[in-house]
This record gives structure tokens, C-alpha cells and sequence, in this order.
């Protein structure tokens, strides 16, 4: 009877879909990880800062609010290792001045800080990254903590461009109880929730 009665309300839903299983990496471009590494030297090293910026907003519309990012997290990264290329430039253009020598030591402090700013978001976004493919340690989609400190964000773009390349396959979501894992039996197999895996 509903179909016929024009009043009635669609039963559609309309709502975008969520951007869960493997419709998430529809946000994330393909960029091959060779030109990847040839823009960031062409532009030494600044393209990276515009890549981290890019794609701390992509990964934050795949996940729900309480999850995301935060902006100052990935602003403040960015804004560090542009004032730390900045004060590199100006000691390498005024050398053996006083400003020179003065950018030159800043600059050892804002590198540090760059450094250890970049490691807290790259491993904020493999976080995240590694839960909405739902892999864990010997997947092949896992995010491995060493080669990412290894090859920062280099890295992370090769396992964008794995996944865009596997596609549906391989992507599972984790259980949503803990009670799954134990009926399995294979909780070795899974990493514990509350443990690290690097």
C-alpha cells in the first residue's frame, strides 16, 4: 500500500556511506612512491610537509570524530619543519655571518623538534591506518613500525598505493567483541588489546 501512496517518505537511506572496509582508501590518491621520493627532493623536503597536511584531512573523513587527528597535531608538524628548512635556507644564504650562525643553531633545535613531531603523527596515522584494514603483525597490510621510522612517509605512501592495489581482498574489519577471539582459539595469531606492535 506504501508503494502506491505518493506521501509516503522514501526508504532509502541518503546518507553518504561510511567510509568503512575497502571504500576507505577512495580517499587517498595512488602516487607512486618514485615520484613521491622525486618530488620531495625537487622541492627538498617541502613537499612532504604538504603531503602530511593532505593527508592528516583525508584519514580524518574515513574515521569517526573521536578518532581523528588532531588539527594542531598535523599544523603543528607542518609549521615546525617549514621554519626548520626556513632557518636552514637562511644560515646556507648569510654563512660565516652572525645570522647566519645564529639560523644555523636554531635550526638544530627546530630539526629535533620536527623530527619528533613528524614520528608522533606518523604513528598516530598507522594507528589508524591499520584499523580501517583491519590487519595486525604478519598481515600483509600491516604498517611495520620499524620500516616506518626507517622510510617515514615514503613508507606510509607505498602502503597506501599496496592497498589501493590489493583492493577488497585482503581488507578485514577486526572483531567488534573480545568474546570472537576467544571462542577462535587463535588469539596468538592476533595481537592482545593493550599491547604495542611494532
Amino acid at each position: 500500500m506504501s508503494e502506491n501512496n505518493p506521501f509516503t517518505p522514501p526508504e532509502s537511506d541518503l546518507r553518504p556511506p561510511l567510509k568503512n572496509g575497502h571504500q576507505f582508501i577512495q580517499e587517498f590518491p595512488r602516487l607512486p612512491t618514485l615520484l613521491f621520493i622525486g618530488l620531495g627532493l625537487l622541492t627538498l623536503g617541502l613537499y612532504v610537509y604538504a603531503w602530511i597536511y593532505t593527508r592528516n584531512a583525508m584519514i580524518n573523513r574515513c574515521v569517526p570524530a573521536d578518532k581523528r587527528i588532531p588539527d594542531w597535531l598535523s599544523n603543528s608538524t607542518v609549521a615546525i619543519g617549514v621554519i626548520s628548512f626556513l632557518m636552514s635556507a637562511m644560515g646556507m644564504l648569510f654563512p660565516g655571518t652572525t645570522l647566519g650562525m645564529a639560523m644555523v643553531e636554531a635550526q638544530g633545535i627546530f630539526a629535533l623538534m620536527s623530527f619528533a613531531m613528524t614520528m608522533v603523527w606518523l604513528f598516530t596515522f598507522r594507528t589508524l591506518l591499520n584499523q580501517l584494514t583491519g590487519a595486525y603483525p604478519g598481515k600483509r597490510l600491516w604498517v611495520n613500525g620499524v620500516l616506518l621510522v626507517l622510510f617515514s612517509v615514503y613508507y606510509l605512501q607505498y602502503k597506501l598505493n599496496q592497498i589501493h592495489d590489493i583492493g577488497e581482498s585482503e581488507i578485514t574489519r577486526p572483531p567488534e567483541s573480545d568474546d570472537d577471539d576467544d571462542e577462535s582459539g587463535d588469539n596468538d595469531s592476533k595481537p592482545k588489546q593493550g599491547y604495542i606492535e611494532l
